[in-house]
């Protein structure tokens, strides 16, 4: 009987270690998850920062076309 309970104690105590390790290795995923994370959300913020001052920039020259074709052409007098 003290054999088993050995036996037991010797599966528990593997099953343990099996979890341990299984536990590091969900923390070092969930580590690399987070840095992986963190590096896309710093290159989003950039690119909407681009997108802002492109977006800023197509409306400032939307806006002289607009007033070009607005202007009367000195074309007329010939």
């Amino acid at each position: 009987m003290s054999y088993r309970n050995g036996e037991r104690l010797s599966n528990e105590a593997k099953k343990r270690a099996k979890l341990r390790k299984l536990k590091n290795i969900m923390k070092m995923k969930n580590l690399k998850l987070n840095k992986e994370n963190k590096t896309i959300i710093e290159e989003n913020e950039k690119l909407r920062k681009r997108a802002l001052l492109l977006h800023q920039e197509n409306k400032a020259m939307f806006t002289q076309i607009i007033q070009q074709i607005s202007q009367p052409s000195n074309y007329h007098n010939y």
